[in-house]
């Protein structure tokens, strides 16, 4: 499709290769005969009906790729040459874009890749089952391990004075987790910003302000386990966004107020500090402020972003293994004390990053019972004191919320008569029965993470085994955190020194958990 008039394409031939060219041809017997060059918009390339062609991984020159300003040329009388004033405009335009281009280091054209067949299904769990294990080419950095693991940029002053009419952003990425932020900026007041995003496994560029914004988002996921070029520009409201070479969204806003954004140093680069959470929640709704995984290869306006002013808690790629208790996909379960007695109250907190989304996660009792459980994507804990079940639920989102590749964090507290839910600091109450004792009769084994295959026990709903990492952070008749009151035998017991004490059954390992 192209739009004007000049020279639209042609090509060349030496001893060696062909050489297809759009818009003019520099060194041929055809660029004699035709010195005029097309200006004007071109689209949808094709080449033999078959390949669509990309203009990102081209060499180019005096050439937009993110959206086609001109409007249509006025028709001109047989015979007739364009105004004078008009000329100088078009020839203006030209050499101040020239101009632009020359001060910017040449592009290296990202080599495409073929979709990897290890792409989870709509619908899954960020990790697999399986993990990956250790991958070659692991050079990076490694994000979300911790909250606010970051790197920091400078931004360049030219970025302040161009924002509006000029600015890339090119990094390569291997994700483990399917959303967070992977590149961040804003200005002085928090008013304007620019960021670069992971949501539901595919890439996503948004920028705006407080009140309007425009977003683009790739089709393709990217949870895969493989390395992928991560292309953004945008210019003034317009933006395109490219994933290994190929275009894969684009868009124009005509929004005038979010056409030129005032962006102040630094550029947040994996995660943000937790200043800036609050208003990255408020712009990227479903985004989690930190990105899992690994990155590298920055670049700025084809510059390349290499000594950072600041990072925090930034390890590498070629870490495998974070801390963690890891339930492998063939089963298996830990039995934190053979025989534990709820009593009228109880506290429980840890931490986990699923890999499925039904699994039994803590039950103790036969007749009167205690339970935790992921039910497709919610949580589910009841609680019988011998007056019938009662529970309450947490539902997030989506049924991948908690298995979106990132920690998660659940505590539940029994007292008496009344029972509390906590996810991710959204808590859920429910008060039981009045007739109800209060007090929780077991005497039984505490289960964590899964229940033996012949066992049958009242208030499960499932008994798929957990798939995933857990962390211990708090048991007992207490909330607290060092020192957590289980029973008599295990008062002294920190979560660490519970952990290295429970009995392990099945495919289940307390050293190490699979980052991938």
């Amino acid at each position: 499709m192209a739009k004007s008039t000049g020279i639209a394409g042609g090509w060349a031939t030496d001893s060696s290769e062909i050489v297809l060219a759009f818009g003019r041809l520099e060194s041929s017997a055809l660029s004699s005969a035709h010195s005029i060059g097309f200006v004007g918009c071109l689209g949808d390339l094709l080449f033999g009906a078959q390949q669509l062609l990309s203009l990102a991984s081209s060499s180019s020159n005096e050439l937009t790729l993110s959206g086609c300003t001109m409007g249509p040329p006025k028709a001109l009388s047989a015979g007739k040459a364009a105004p004078k004033n008009e000329v100088d405009e078009l020839k203006k335009a030209e050499d101040l874009e020239g101009q632009k281009i020359e001060e910017k280091s040449t592009q290296k054209p990202s080599v495409p890749q073929i979709p990897s067949s290890q792409v989870r299904p709509e619908g899954a769990c960020a990790l697999p089952l399986q993990p990956h294990g250790e991958r070659e080419d692991s050079a990076g950095m490694r994000f979300g391990l911790t909250p606010n693991a970051r790197v920091e940029f400078a931004l360049p002053d030219t970025l302040h004075e161009s924002a509006a009419s000029d600015f890339t952003l090119e990094l390569q990425l291997r994700a483990t987790a399917a959303n967070g932020v992977i590149g961040f900026a804003t200005d002085e007041r928090h008013q304007d910003f620019t960021a670069l995003y992971m949501f539901e496994g595919r890439p996503a560029f948004a920028f705006g302000d407080i009140q309007a914004k425009m977003n683009i988002q790739s089709s393709r996921s990217v949870l895969d386990d493989e390395w992928h070029t991560l292309r953004v520009e945008r210019e003034a409201g317009a933006a395109v966004l490219y994933l290994d070479g190929r275009l894969e969204a684009q868009n124009r806003t005509n929004l005038g107020t979010i056409e030129l954004l005032q962006l102040q140093s630094p550029l947040y680069i994996g995660g943000l500090p937790p200043e800036l959470v609050p208003l990255a929640a408020r712009l990227l709704p479903g985004v989690k402020p930190e990105f899992g995984g690994c990155l590298r290869e920055f670049s700025l306006n084809d510059l390349a972003l290499e000594e950072p002013v600041a990072e925090k808690d930034i390890a590498q790629c070629s870490q495998f293994t974070e801390q963690g208790i890891f339930f492998g996909k063939d089963g298996g379960y830990a039995i934190l004390s053979p025989q534990f007695v709820v009593g009228l109250s109880f506290s429980f907190e840890l931490e986990l990053k699923p890999r499925t989304k039904t699994a039994v996660l803590l039950s103790v009792g036969v007749l009167e019972f205690l339970s935790l459980q992921l039910l497709n994507g919610t949580v589910k804990f009841a609680v019988d004191n011998g007056a019938g079940m009662e529970s309450v639920i947490y539902e997030p989102i989506s049924p991948n919320s908690l298995c979106d590749g990132h920690w998660h964090q659940i505590k539940i507290i029994k007292k008496k008569n009344l029972i509390t839910l906590n996810v991710d600091g959204k808590s859920n109450l429910h008060i039981m029965k009045k007739k109800s004792t209060g007090e929780t009769s077991t005497k039984d084994p505490l289960y964590l993470g899964g229940v033996p295959k012949d066992t049958k026990l009242r208030g499960l709903d499932t008994a798929e085994p957990f798939v995933g990492c857990m962390r211990i952070l708090g048991i007992g008749k207490k909330q607290r955190r060092r020192r957590n009151l289980v029973d008599k035998a295990m008062e002294e017991l920190t979560a660490d020194e519970l952990t290295e004490r429970m009995n392990l059954f099945g495919s289940v390992s307390r050293s190490a958990c699979p980052l991938n």
